[in-house]
């Protein structure tokens, strides 16, 4: 059963700044489709219809967030990453630095 004109014309323009607004995001699809109750095949069909692709995503370099130290006791010179999505990354004490930016920039951009 196909839908009705105005019914597809009002929820395209509800959609786009929707989709607008994820390719500025730096948040996976999945990620901002689920955080708006979005299935992500009709995410997808909307990236589709507005003639944007997945590999065109713009990346949107982290942004500072608030830091909480937390005294473990039992594991000096750790530090953990959490990212806005719940991602953790574990550093040691020495880690190379030209190594961890390199492990940060690609954990980032997954």
């Amino acid at each position: 059963m196909s839908m009705k004109p105005e019914v597809r014309e009002r929820i395209r323009a509800e959609m786009r700044p929707l989709i607008d607004a994820w390719r500025t995001s730096g948040e996976t699809r999945r990620v901002f489709a689920g955080r708006h109750g979005i299935s992500l095949p009709k995410f997808d069909y909307w990236v589709r219809q507005f003639g944007l692709t997945k590999a065109r995503t713009p990346r949107v370099a982290p942004q500072f967030a608030a830091v909480e130290v937390v005294p473990t006791g039992s594991r000096p010179g750790v530090i953990e990453i959490v990212l806005a999505r719940g991602d953790r990354l574990t550093i040691q004490a020495g880690a190379d630095v030209t190594l961890v930016r390199t492990v940060v920039s690609a954990f980032v951009q997954c």
